[in-house]
């Protein structure tokens, strides 16, 4: 593990480097340098594929049970996760040896959230590398590449789903964007929960934002007092539908396992992030696009700071800061009238740094 977590970290530095460098050619020489972004961004992704999908079972906390899942599939009930089924079934005519699953599932995990990349910072004339590094430098996400790879799939089609619905013309009701709607609840039943959301947001556009950050801080304020989702656990259709994540409501039971209750680390990670995106919409870019992201990511973190009390609440949290990645997409070409993009790649390698530090404790 120790060896793995040694050779993660300096390929992340080694990564950041590169987008040091990117993003100097932006400020300094008015170079997007799109092409070299994309062949880098591709072998970034096949550096990361093969330290993911190749990874000995006693990396990650959650891959022994993985393992065992694929050999004994026959005896495991996937439940409201279809999709899994087929998955395992699929495989296993292959090779019962459980790499090829963790090779596949990285690929999927890697490949859903490049492509959404590639097709937003396209849309945006943005470097893909640097829209890339913004992701793979935040910390949650090596934990959806080896431990929660089942959410990380499911949110990568959740996220490839939001990059087509904003190609032209722009409606949620586009096959592309159903279909990988429909991949993402299948992988993990809470990618309804992300889809709904954002469908709330296109559905309620007219809603000013005003009202999304009262409810931001009304739920941070909230959550200070520990009200949570719990006072409402009655009317959770979605949790109920399946009964192993209906019991994570029972939070007695895990008390003593995780960390319940106000998490003001991860308030100041979000807190910090809309205080940039505002400072992006003020002064670099805004459109009503990047206004129905900016809306859901305010949504999504309101529902966050709801569910504090709640085991696996950082779980949660992601579905809110996979659309990071997109809101920053502005600072990374050349054009915007200020030079950006050097001081955030410094800023997300400072954040990877002292999450490293963090967590390392």
């Amino acid at each position: 593990m120790e060896n793995f977590n040694t050779l993660y970290n300096t390929v992340i530095i080694f990564i950041a480097f590169v987008a040091l460098y990117f993003s100097a050619a932006i400020d300094i020489k008015k170079r997007n340098f799109t092409k070299t972004g994309l062949v880098f961004a591709f072998a970034t992704l096949v550096a990361l594929l093969l330290l993911f999908g190749l990874r000995d079972k006693e990396i990650g906390t959650d891959t022994l049970m993985y393992y065992w899942q694929y050999k004994n599939y026959r005896h495991y009930e996937q439940g409201t996760d279809f999709l899994m089924g087929f998955v395992f079934t699929g495989l296993n005519q292959f090779s019962n040896d459980p790499t090829l699953y963790f090779f596949v599932m990285a690929f999927l995990y890697l490949a859903t959230f490049g492509f959404a990349f590639f097709y937003y910072a396209r849309s945006l004339g943005s470097n893909v590398y640097l829209v890339l590094f913004s992701f793979i430098s935040l910390f949650f996400f090596e934990a959806m590449g080896i431990n929660t790879i089942r959410q990380g799939v499911s949110l990568g089609f959740f996220a490839l789903a939001l990059s087509q619905y904003y190609k032209e013309p722009v409606t949620f009701f586009k096959k592309s964007v159903i279909i990988f709607a429909v991949l993402s609840v299948g992988f993990h039943l809470t990618g309804l929960i992300p889809v709904i959301l954002f469908l709330l947001v296109i559905s309620l556009r007219k809603i000013r934002l005003g009202y999304y950050y009262f409810l931001y801080f009304f739920t941070l304020v909230l959550s200070v007092f520990s009200v949570s989702i719990l006072t409402f656990k009655d009317y959770i259709g979605f949790l109920l539908i399946d009964e192993r994540r209906s019991g994570y409501l029972e939070v007695a039971k895990f008390s003593k396992l995780y960390s319940i209750g106000f998490k003001p680390q991860f308030v100041a990670f979000n807190t910090l992030f809309l205080l940039f995106f505002v400072y992006i919409r003020k002064f670099v870019y805004v459109s009503d696009g990047s206004t129905q992201l900016f809306k859901y990511y305010l949504l999504s973190s309101s529902l966050f700071f709801m569910v504090f009390q709640l085991p696996y609440s950082d779980r949660w949290g992601v579905m809110s800061w996979v659309v990071i990645p997109f809101l920053l997409v502005p600072l990374f070409k050349v054009g915007t009238g200020r030079r950006l993009a050097t001081a955030t790649v410094l800023l997300l390698t400072a954040i990877f740094l002292f999450f490293l530090s963090y967590q390392s404790k």
